[in-house]
């Protein structure tokens, strides 16, 4: 997978099937930028725990998956923004598996100072197939990076009834209520979901 850094006002994304899709409409704007959710490098800390962030989403049919799109920004806390790694990875239980790909991010976009659309994209030259009905997990992983590094995953616009399924991955011992391990979540108070999208063909 090779990833690049768009502007999501110019998403030309019609001929490809959505596989999975909570990023609203150009040119009003894709998702919440100021809404995000904190992905801390190496091991987290007391404040922010996690260092991997992962959303959840089930293809209705079997389709081939070739893009992938991201809204993941710089943070707002003004950290570094180096190894970063985003995947695809299998379901194991209800939480993230097996990563099918990856690939390390590129320098993260300052959504802070007028890009209000910034999207990573990978895109999968080959194709990897995805069967129908079956769960599966893009995850942004900070576990290669440094503790004064930290990404910003922004939240979708789409759907404030029905909140997506995410899960965060605990690493700060003391702060983890049932280990280090994976929580999965639905919602926050701020967002119905990590903002994200998945592209491909029948």
């Amino acid at each position: 997978m090779t990833l690049q850094v768009v502007d999501g006002r110019s998403r030309a994304d019609t001929k490809y099937v959505k596989i999975f899709d909570n990023l609203a409409a150009p040119p009003s704007g894709t998702y919440w930028g100021e809404v995000e959710l904190i992905i801390l490098g190496g091991g987290g800390t007391s404040t922010f725990p996690d260092d991997q962030i992962a959303a959840a989403f089930t293809p209705s049919a079997n389709h081939t998956a070739t893009k992938i799109e991201v809204a993941v920004v710089q943070s707002s806390l003004g950290y570094g923004t180096s190894g970063f790694s985003l995947s695809l990875n299998q379901d194991a239980n209800g939480v993230p598996g097996k990563a099918l790909l990856s690939a390390n991010l590129p320098g993260l976009p300052n959504n802070g100072f007028g890009w209000c659309c910034a999207l990573v994209v990978g895109s999968i030259p080959s194709g990897i197939a995805l069967s129908g009905g079956t769960q599966y997990w893009v995850v942004v992983n900070g576990q290669a990076s440094q503790p004064s590094d930290a990404a910003a995953w922004d939240m979708d616009t789409t759907d404030q009834l029905h909140p997506f399924l995410d899960a965060v991955y605990c690493s700060y011992t003391i702060k983890c209520p049932n280990g280090i391990g994976w929580y999965p979540f639905s919602g926050t108070p701020f967002g119905t979901g990590a903002a994200f999208a998945v592209l491909g063909s029948s």
